[in-house]
């Protein structure tokens, strides 16, 4: 048994080539041929619909075969001024500044009043 941790993205290919099976071992130790088929197949392509169905398929024979134990989940809490407007939080564990180009101050905050 191993006890790992990692900040995954949003995105399975972050973090699939834990899972996909390497030449002559099997890096996720799980030994599920369906489950790096799955994952193979995922990464396999970069159709938005297509990634989400097939990432789905190997969400649900990773459960099935419970190869993992999650422990929990970290939040994520960002603090923001109320006169900045249009901000959202980043998808992943990276900067808060992914949408920055669409937000715009209040007027009492680009006056300094």
């Amino acid at each position: 048994m191993t006890l790992s941790s990692n900040g995954w993205g949003p995105d399975p290919n972050d973090w699939a080539v834990m899972v996909v099976e390497g030449q002559g071992q099997g890096a996720d130790r799980c030994e599920d041929e369906p489950l790096g088929q799955a994952m193979e197949r995922g990464a396999s392509t970069l159709a938005p619909a297509a990634r989400r169905a097939l990432y789905s398929a190997a969400e649900r024979e990773w459960l099935t075969y419970h190869c993992t134990m999650p422990l929990f989940e970290v939040n994520q809490v960002t603090q923001v001024s109320t006169h900045l407007h249009n901000f959202a939080p980043s998808p992943g564990l990276g900067s808060e500044t992914w949408n920055a180009a669409d937000w715009w101050l209040s007027g009492a905050a680009r006056t300094g009043v």
